[in-house]
């Protein structure tokens, strides 16, 4: 079998055309069948994005309410003069088969799975359905992070 019969056509292009236009529009047969149904996915992808933003800080916010057993172990160490100070140490601990953690990976799994179904929406090219998701991202964040405190995160896996 020849090696150009194998190749696949990635050339995309944006597409701006739903409704009663007759050109193929991509996920004809979804959405965009009419102006109103593309409405309605956009409506549809925008709230999906929202929720994505929110299922964010969701986690954000249990994990750091799961995190109640905190120690403190105090120890003397010598100081300056030859006085003996107290050093406190805190230690955060979570177990692994617990109900917060379990939770935690429920909306884990959730989060990787809108994200991916966020990215599919993207690569259709269809600019009406990214600007949804743009906006989507956009008004999540601003709606929800603003209480946020984490100024780097380092868990985030799709930006």
């Amino acid at each position: 079998m020849p090696f150009h019969s194998l190749a696949l056509s990635v050339s995309r292009k944006w597409s701006w055309v739903c409704g009663s236009d007759r050109e193929r529009c991509p996920g004809r047969g979804e959405a965009g069948e009419t102006y109103l149904e593309m409405v309605g996915a956009c409506i549809a992808v925008f709230l999906l994005a929202m929720l994505y933003e929110g299922l964010k800080i969701a986690r954000e916010f249990l994990l750091r309410r799961s995190q109640v057993s905190v120690r403190y172990n105090s120890m003397p160490v010598p100081g300056p003069n030859g006085c003996v100070m107290m050093e406190t140490h805190k230690t955060v601990g979570q177990r692994m088969l617990s109900l917060p953690h379990l939770l935690q990976t429920v909306l884990h799994v959730l989060q990787v799975v809108v994200s991916y179904f966020l990215m599919l929406v993207f690569m259709t090219y269809n600019g009406f359905l990214c600007i949804a998701v743009a906006a989507g991202a956009g008004t999540g964040y601003f709606l929800f992070s603003w209480k946020k405190a984490v100024v780097v995160d380092i868990t985030e896996h799709c930006h």
